[in-house]
């Protein structure tokens, strides 16, 4: 597999101190590394451009189709109600006006503090304004906005995603964004969510989306937190950040800031949302360590335990903004520096 030593892809330094040597996991071993200058950590040295497609076969997760049922459907009607009392949506087929107002009411104070984290769309613009979703696999999320009349577009590296995201209706170029070649200032909004870990150059990234957006248009993104307490104190047992070699940035509140601002976006708001599940996950693999064995032989019931330790400090983490999963909102407001 070839690879590549890099500079620091925020401040051109090449100034670094080693922060973590992850675990062998099935993928290989790698140096993750924090920049001495702006404290970018990123994996170095890694994967080629051209080399990192080995990592992202057919069967990897987010390719996958799947129903909305169970926990899916309850986080779409989530997001549909904060989308019609937060956002300016009209109501949809799973959100009805004919709800009492007593639940209206309580529904609005529970989702409330969530409102800008858990809606993956954002603030209503116009019937018929452009949408892009980089990274869209199967465009789950562009279901979503084509549902709310949004015009939808996508780009993904997988040609499986891209053929069910097209048999949906969706606009899906086949490849990276900078391949698509869209005309300047054409889309009303971005979407980036679960890019920003994955791409060799984020700041190419991002100055693209800024070339292709309207003046004042929308970026809204997700990005991993490594100064979040999991992250701190599981280290390589950090479940959502330990995909290496297939995440190789992760990035702190700072650090997005600064990329969003030498892009020539203006930071909005930096809402956390971590996951009860990856907490879970990462006292999961600490017992795997810990008894030498793998996931799938440790008991049910210590991984029930895990659960329901982790509900309730998932989201003292985020209400202490020390999470691990960072949603950025963000507007266009010049040219990149």
């Amino acid at each position: 597999m070839a690879s590549e030593m890099i500079a620091c892809n925020l401040c051109g330094s090449e100034q670094t101190t080693p922060w973590l040597e992850n675990r062998e996991r099935g993928w290989g071993q790698f140096m993750i590394v924090r920049c001495d200058k702006c404290g970018l950590t990123f994996v170095n040295p890694r994967p080629t451009e051209e080399s990192i497609a080995a990592y992202y076969p057919d069967e990897y997760y987010v390719y996958e189709e799947t129903e909305l049922v169970g926990t899916s459907r309850v986080k779409r009607v989530l997001s549909e109600i904060i989308a019609r009392d937060f956002r300016g949506y009209v109501k949809t087929e799973l959100v009805q006006d004919s709800i009492a107002l007593p639940s209206r009411l309580l529904g609005y104070l529970l989702l409330y503090p969530f409102r800008n984290s858990l809606l993956r769309l954002p603030p209503y613009l116009k019937q018929g304004a452009k949408i892009l979703d980089v990274g869209c696999a199967t465009g789950k999320d562009l279901d979503l906005a084509k549902s709310y009349g949004w015009e939808t577009y996508g780009v993904d590296i997988s040609a499986k995603a891209a053929v069910v995201a097209r048999r949906k209706g969706h606009q899906v170029s086949l490849g990276r964004l900078k391949d698509a070649d869209f005309p300047p200032n054409f889309f009303n909004a971005v979407m980036l969510w679960d890019v920003m870990e994955h791409v060799h150059n984020p700041m190419e990234l991002l100055c693209e989306i800024n070339r292709i957006l309207l003046p004042g248009g929308y970026l809204l993104g997700k990005a991993l937190n490594v100064a979040s307490v999991q992250a701190q104190l599981f280290r390589d047992k950090w479940w959502p950040g330990m995909d290496v070699p297939r995440h190789l940035y992760f990035y702190t509140p700072a650090t997005i800031r600064s990329y969003l601002e030498k892009s020539g976006f203006r930071l909005l708001m930096l809402p956390f949302l971590s996951s009860p599940r990856c907490l879970s996950e990462c006292l999961d693999l600490t017992w795997c360590d810990w008894f030498g064995k793998p996931a799938w032989q440790i008991p049910s019931a210590l991984k029930l335990i895990d659960d329901v330790l982790s509900a309730p400090w998932s989201f003292l983490f985020d209400a202490w903004r020390v999470g691990d999963v960072m949603i950025f909102h963000a507007v266009k407001q010049r040219e990149p520096n």
